[in-house]
């Protein structure tokens, strides 16, 4: 998941250039242990993972 970048990232999508772009991201699998085991949340990453509400 992309979630942050400098103002030169936002051209990206159509010219590429190497100089100044930086974008911050994290892999979904990352996120779901910090909401399973960091925030103590299971039912919360449950949810995301299965797509719907858990009852």
């Amino acid at each position: 998941l992309a979630f942050d970048g400098n103002i030169e990232s936002l051209p990206n999508r159509y010219i590429y250039t190497t100089e100044a772009n930086r974008t911050v991201s994290v892999s979904a699998e990352g996120m779901i242990e910090a909401i399973r085991d960091l925030y103590k949340a299971a039912r919360l990453s449950d949810e995301i993972l299965n797509g719907h509400i858990v009852e």
